[in-house]
């Protein structure tokens, strides 16, 4: 977000010389100008699912470690 602030700064123009592409769908993503165009990941999803592994692995420890893969939406905004 500090290269959102700094590139009006240095005269770059977003999108149409820079595009920026941010990670958490943070709240401030949609305050700045542009709008942070950015990747949201389901944090409770994974929140969750950490807990189930891990009591697995306490209550089951023989059981073999996973792999967890979670869809993830790209939120399009400003910067991109």
């Amino acid at each position: 977000m500090v290269l959102c602030i700094r590139q009006k700064k240095m005269g770059i123009n977003i999108p149409e010389e820079l595009s920026i592409i941010g990670f958490d769908n943070i709240p401030i993503a949609k305050m700045l100008s542009p709008q942070l165009s950015t990747i949201h990941q389901p944090a409770e999803k994974i929140g969750e699912i950490a807990l189930k592994i891990l009591d697995d692995k306490i209550n089951f420890p023989e059981k073999p470690s996973q792999a967890v893969i979670l869809e993830w939406q790209f939120m399009e905004r400003g910067t991109n």
